[in-house]
């Protein structure tokens, strides 16, 4: 398909308003069935509900007993302390647990370099910058590493010309193994996601994904995700989805606070699909 062609083919699509809005969807290519989750009035309403308590709060962390200044609701606002800061996205899930029903919270990504903010959802990702020693051991010999070969750089640039090799083979050396413990450390970030399907399948997040080893970094740490981790950790069955944008706007123009936001398709969808799917097992 042409590229000028997209805008009017989405065009065509966006204009059934008979459709209910989807609020997240995938391809399962285990039952070869496209899953999804509606954005119903009542999830819409819950969504807005949740921007007007952080908005009244003041601050994200409205749950915590001790307001926290990194939470601050400012900080999703640009101002002459933060000329490029723009917002965030927040999600909502409306579910049942028996005959309770219930509304669960999450938002992309890491909050201001957070990720665990009492009362929202946790992420589903395990080796994290701010509670795995394996991630803290790896990021400190990188950047070992990086200062190693930054001198061994200057080095060659001076001195003799044996030196200079010398120099430079020091820097080869140290850029090699930063590269691999870098490599090696995205893996084992990748296999510390695990993801559960609505069913009870259990999957590593880059076999969970249509894209494999493909995927894109930031996969699973959307709201979507991270919010059908949590009603399936919590025992909530699905039913509702809505998210929606907190703070200033993209410089695109693509986020406004407030409106409402189907989840993304580059790292959301690829991975949804098998979340969402409610078949336990495949004969």
């Amino acid at each position: 398909m042409r590229a000028s062609a997209r805008p009017r083919l989405l065009a065509r699509v966006r204009c059934h308003a008979t459709e209910p809005p989807v609020a997240c969807s995938g391809y399962c290519a285990h039952c070869q069935t496209r899953h999804s989750l509606p954005r119903t009035p009542a999830a819409e309403a819950a969504a807005a509900a949740l921007l007007a308590r952080v908005r009244s709060a003041g601050r994200l962390d409205f749950e915590a007993a001790e307001p926290d200044a990194r939470f601050d609701l400012a900080t999703k606002y640009r101002s002459a302390e933060r000329p490029r800061q723009q917002g965030q996205m927040l999600g909502v899930l409306l579910g049942r647990r028996g005959g309770e029903h219930l509304v669960l919270k999450a938002f992309s990504g890491q909050l201001n370099n957070v990720w665990e903010v009492p009362g929202w959802a946790p992420p589903l990702g395990t080796i994290r910058h701010d509670s795995s020693p394996v991630y803290t051991a790896a990021f400190r010999r990188i950047q070992h590493l990086g200062a190693e070969a930054q001198a061994a750089g200057a080095e060659a640039a001076a001195g003799s010309r044996a030196e200079q090799r010398a120099a430079e083979a020091r820097r080869l050396r140290a850029r090699s193994a930063q590269r691999a413990i870098s490599n090696a450390l995205l893996a084992r970030i990748w296999d510390g996601y695990a993801v559960t399907s609505v069913g009870g399948r259990q999957a590593k997040l880059l076999e969970a994904s249509l894209l494999g080893a493909g995927s894109r970094g930031g996969t699973g740490d959307c709201c979507a995700p991270k919010l059908l981790a949590a009603a399936r950790a919590q025992g909530v069955v699905p039913e509702a989805m809505a998210e929606t944008w907190l703070g200033s706007s993209t410089p695109d123009g693509q986020r406004v606070e407030g409106a409402f936001y189907e989840a993304c398709q580059e790292r959301c969808a690829p991975l949804l699909g098998f979340m969402l799917c409610p078949v336990p097992t495949i004969t």
